[in-house]
């Protein structure tokens, strides 16, 4: 199979085979790895073929790619990202659409698109990517996968290109949450003590005791899906008390998302505005329009929106610590088919974002659990847990059987 196959039927841009060590818990596992994490000796191409023009081969590899090679995983290519991982969606321009294989005639989902089209296929055991706004658990939903985004910062992000560094993380995608949780051992290890010298915290490993259903979050969705995954959420009540409804408004979901959107905007730009300015690249309409909006927003205007950030860190924290975690739709309906208009995958993305930003403006784990809502179809159901919390998280969606 050709590269250009390989990308058409599976999200991989690069075809690699290099070998793990010999002994590790992830011997005989395989996986890609997100066209936005440093491999030595190739350019890392964020999605654009300017930027892989005008950059250098890495040096070393990333820091999660170097555990998982010495965890005994063997790296079996790059993986498409949607351009500059400016997206939701999974459409690329300049390397087309990687093939969503649970449901072919509809969008895969990104940013990490390819790493999810490469797991969904078959290709490899597990694929690696980053979720910012929801790279990660948006195509694990639309692809019928797991798919796990840790605590802010729990995870060394070292030799990824940074898109908006507040809100970035290592994120990875499974057909089982076994092999989840094994990816979860392996990342989030490194990750705990390099956290710790900084803020001495540790991971929690103390066990999921409850959780609370976020009824709010579900009435925000079709009934035809809302309705199935609510059954499902009663399985996890096997392994857990149940608390009362956690209430969460519209109006806290907006925030979430506003503060989000404000900050990294900012970061954004002084991220890739450099590269913008100075090399004149060719940038889609779409990705530059958002990159840009970098420029406009006034210093008052992030502080405020950083300021509102710590205080919903401080209100998620709160309700966790009284619910004991939080169950919710990962995304908000079906994707959109391939051939759907622009307009219509910017409403999609909006109201993805409603969904996915409460553990991102909060910095919260969230695992996204496949749930069929119809023959032979699956999205994601989620859970989002305390601070820390990470593998107690994955061990609680191991148990659970829906």
């Amino acid at each position: 199979m050709t590269v250009e196959q390989k990308m058409s039927e599976c999200g991989v841009i690069l075809d690699l085979d290099i070998e793990g060590s010999a002994s590790g818990i992830l011997k005989s596992k395989t996986f890609v790895v997100k066209d936005f994490f440093d491999v030595e000796g190739f350019v890392t191409g964020c999605g654009n073929p300017d930027w892989q023009k005008t950059h250098e081969p890495a040096v070393s590899n990333a820091s999660c790619v170097l555990k998982l090679l010495d965890a005994g995983a063997r790296l079996k290519g790059k993986s498409c990202t949607d351009e500059l991982a400016f997206s939701l969606d999974g459409i690329n321009p300049y390397y087309g659409t990687p093939l969503n294989h649970h449901l072919p005639d509809r969008i895969p989902g990104g940013s990490s698109s390819g790493s999810a089209s490469a797991v969904s296929c078959r290709f490899v055991d597990f694929g690696i990517g980053t979720d910012t706004a929801g790279s990660i658990r948006v195509p694990a939903s639309y692809s019928g996968l797991y798919g796990f985004r840790p605590t802010h910062g729990a995870v060394d992000i070292s030799g990824a290109v940074p898109l908006g560094q507040s809100f970035d993380t290592v994120g990875w995608l499974s057909r089982d949450a076994e092999t989840l949780l094994m990816v979860g051992e392996v990342l989030l290890d490194g990750g705990s003590a390099a956290r710790s010298s900084s803020t001495g915290n540790e991971l929690d490993a103390s066990k999921i005791a409850s959780a609370a259903i976020a009824r709010s979050m579900f009435e925000m969705i079709p009934v035809e899906i809302s309705q199935h995954l609510l059954v499902a959420a009663d399985s996890l009540f096997d392994h857990a008390n149940r608390a009362p409804d956690a209430e969460i408004t519209g109006y806290t979901l907006d925030t979430c998302a506003s503060v989000f959107g404000i900050i990294r905007s900012c970061e954004a730009w002084k991220n890739f505005g450099g590269w913008v300015e100075d090399f004149q690249p060719q940038v889609s309409p779409m990705v530059m329009a958002r990159l840009v909006e970098g420029i406009t927003i006034s210093p008052e205007e992030e502080r405020m929106a950083r300021r509102l950030k710590q205080e919903l860190c401080d209100y998620f924290d709160d309700l966790i610590a009284r619910c004991g975690a939080i169950v919710l739709p990962t995304t908000w309906a079906m994707p959109p088919l391939r051939n759907a208009t622009a307009d219509a995958l910017l409403d999609n993305r909006k109201k993805n974002l409603r969904l996915t930003a409460l553990s991102v403006a909060a910095g919260l784990p969230q695992v996204s659990i496949p749930v069929e809502v119809s023959t032979g179809v699956r999205l994601g159901l989620s859970i989002i847990a305390g601070r820390n919390q990470d593998l107690a998280l994955l061990e609680f969606a191991k148990k659970i059987l829906v």
